[in-house]
């Protein structure tokens, strides 16, 4: 009986997805923080600046999901 090839992963492949990972979070982290200090800054909410830590946190949760997701994908 004949066993099907195991597919073999280059680490070079597996380095590249995890480092598109990271570029991807710095990516939403500055768009995020840029536009919730723009959208701070337009409700005068400077002192404290509240709607970008809520998006930020938002943010953080939703791409812990989506890391945890493609890192589960076999």
């Amino acid at each position: 009986m004949i066993e099907p090839k195991k597919k073999y992963k280059r680490p070079a492949s597996s380095f590249v997805k995890y480092s598109s990972l990271g570029f991807q979070l710095f990516a939403i982290f500055g768009l995020t923080l840029w536009g919730g200090l723009k959208i701070d800054k337009y409700l005068d909410w400077s002192e404290i600046p509240v709607i970008t830590i809520v998006l930020l946190f938002l943010v953080f949760v939703a791409f812990m999901y989506k890391l945890i997701k493609e890192l589960n994908e076999k």
